[in-house]
């Protein structure tokens, strides 16, 4: 009985090494594991204050660090990103002249499209392999004439005599999509809310009654998306303007209050849903939104005013870059963007955030 007893134990003292041995490399020596970083990089483009005297110029942040585009008097108005190389629209300044000048930047540095004899601007940007394509507009006294470049030659314009903008570019495949607006071929005040596709003009809505703008443009396969605004009559007035979409030309209103001054500023399309930043206004305060699949989702409370300019989304993650203000620094506008809601304010100094884009 002793010798049963003995081997007894000593496999109980055995099982109890094994299980102190066992609990230590549970605890000690094999670490918990750690969620996964996020990797991504965000670009936003837009303009802050210089503080060495220079005013309001062209920057872009790379993750949250600004960088400088030009000198006082520029603009930037669109963003685009193919690999490590950024992508940037908009104008500088002519040192002689005076007049700005359609310009777009690669990786900072600086591609004039215009010679500035004329006052021009290049709205909108888009990269499709080695071929970039920047939309704009030159401006002659009141007359305004939408032009696109493809590699810096101009591939197409709207005639002289009618007034016209390119507000955005598209290139899905060998079509080139360019969404603006036109002068009401009436001659009267309403603008025409117009997409072209390869030149051939898609008219959105008619300028007889009402006066609109086609702000943003995306493509989805067989299906084109456009956001813009309608207004409620022909005159140049912020009031009673509807934030819309179109679907392949069928209009639909994400305005909905009666006294509105709503914008839809930028469409974005993924996995299926369809993705519209603007500004509305809620009891009286500008506040920045954006729609998923016609879905609100409001950015700022009510008492913030805000307004959401871009948007981009990466897998699951929504992005947005506009502005928010404060009322106690007299009501100035800081560049912004939002990541799912969660605001990421870019500047303490008057700023405004024009474009984002994201690379995984």
């Amino acid at each position: 009985m002793t010798h049963y007893i003995k081997q007894f134990c000593l496999l109980l003292a055995a099982t109890w090494c094994l299980c102190l041995t066992s609990c230590s490399k549970k605890t000690g020596d094999t670490p918990e594991p750690t969620p996964p970083q996020d990797q991504s990089i965000t670009y936003v483009c837009g303009y802050d204050y210089d503080s060495n005297g220079l005013g309001t110029i062209a920057v872009y942040w790379k993750n949250n660090q600004r960088e400088y585009l030009g000198r006082e008097g520029t603009n930037v108005n669109g963003i685009a990103l193919s690999g490590d190389v950024v992508y940037i629209a908009g104008a500088t300044k002519d040192i002689i002249t005076g007049k700005s000048i359609a310009t777009y930047w690669k990786n900072g540095n600086a591609i004039e499209l215009t010679d500035g004899t004329v006052d021009a601007s290049a709205t909108a940007i888009f990269v499709a392999g080695n071929d970039v394509y920047v939309a704009g507009n030159v401006f002659n006294g009141a007359n305004a004439t939408g032009k696109y470049w493809k590699n810096g030659k101009v591939i197409a314009q709207t005639k002289a005599s009618v007034r016209a903008n390119f507000n955005a570019i598209y290139v899905a495949g060998n079509d080139v999509y360019v969404a603006g607006w036109e002068s009401d071929p009436a001659g009267q005040l309403g603008r025409v809310a117009v997409y072209w596709k390869n030149g051939v003009k898609v008219e959105l809505t008619k300028g007889l009654t009402q006066d609109a703008s086609a702000n943003s443009i995306c493509v989805d396969g067989n299906d084109v998306y456009v956001a813009g605004i309608e207004r409620l009559g022909r005159e140049y007035t912020l009031r009673y303007v509807k934030a819309k979409y179109w679907k392949n030309g069928v209009a639909m209103t994400l305005s909905t209050e009666d006294n509105y001054s709503d914008v839809a500023s930028s469409v974005y399309v993924s996995g299926g849903s369809f993705f519209t930043a603007g500004t509305v206004n809620s009891s009286g305060t500008a506040v920045a939104k954006y729609w998923r699949n016609g879905i609100p989702t409001m950015l700022n409370g009510n008492a913030v005013a805000s307004s959401a300019n871009s948007i981009f989304v990466s897998g699951n993650d929504v992005y947005v870059a506009g502005t928010t203000s404060n009322s106690n620094i007299g009501g100035r506008s800081f560049a912004t963007y939002w990541k799912n809601g969660k605001e990421v304010r870019l500047s303490n100094n008057a700023s405004a955030a024009t474009g984002i884009v994201v690379k995984p």
